[in-house]
């Protein structure tokens, strides 16, 4: 596996962002790519609730429901892999030399390493979007974890997407500028991966959606 991780490619090659992330944990050093050591991850615990697990290799075989958030993989020099995701399924499998960590997500999941500019600017917005979500729903005094978790990850995607493009079709057009046209762009494209067209769904989920 090159680099020790992989992201899949979107079944449309206009989209942006991957349906699938693998990370490859070993104990030592390969020396031939980047070499994943430990693997930082949220999920949502039937027991546990909410947290945050970092893996190893060897890691116990197992299925975990991942929360909305970034995903970190660091190697044995400590340099970072980021990413982040809206949630989805992490299964873990062990073999000799390495453990296998597989992230499946129906919603995007954004690369957020040095080549990835325009995914970086994106996941800043819908992390604006969810500091925004947090503070009205702790107004409300409704637990912001336990009820993120229980939300599927492409209604998070359509809600948290509908709040970042109302918020830039609501600027002034004195503010479009050749950064308010890149991330319109960069908005287009991660829509496409769900919605071929680009635009939002007619009946995609809001963030008072989310809110009921």
């Amino acid at each position: 596996m090159e680099l020790g991780y992989l992201f899949y490619p979107a079944s449309n090659p206009h989209a942006l962002g991957h349906p699938r992330l693998d990370v490859n944990l070993y104990e030592l050093p390969t020396g031939e790519h980047f070499d994943p050591q430990e693997l930082t991850i949220t999920v949502d615990d039937p027991i546990q609730g909410w947290q945050q697990l970092t893996f190893y290799h060897p890691a116990d075989p197992g299925l975990y429901r991942v929360c909305i958030g970034r995903i970190v993989i660091l190697d044995h020099v400590k340099k970072e892999v980021e990413a982040f995701s809206f949630g989805g399924e992490l299964e873990t499998s062990r073999f000799e030399n390495h453990s296998l960590c597989c992230l499946t997500s129906p919603a995007p999941i954004f690369d957020m390493g040095r080549f990835a500019q325009d995914e970086l600017e994106l996941v800043s917005e819908y992390e604006a979007e969810l500091a925004r979500l947090r503070a009205r729903w702790l107004q409300q005094e409704i637990d912001f974890e336990e009820r993120l978790a229980a939300i599927a990850p492409e209604r998070l995607f359509w809600a948290l997407t509908g709040a970042v493009q109302n918020r830039l079709r609501s600027l002034p057009a004195s503010a479009h500028s050749d950064q308010y046209w890149a991330s319109r762009h960069t908005l287009h494209a991660a829509i496409c991966f769900l919605e071929p067209s680009g635009e939002l769904p007619p009946g995609a989920p809001t963030i008072d959606d989310l809110i009921k």
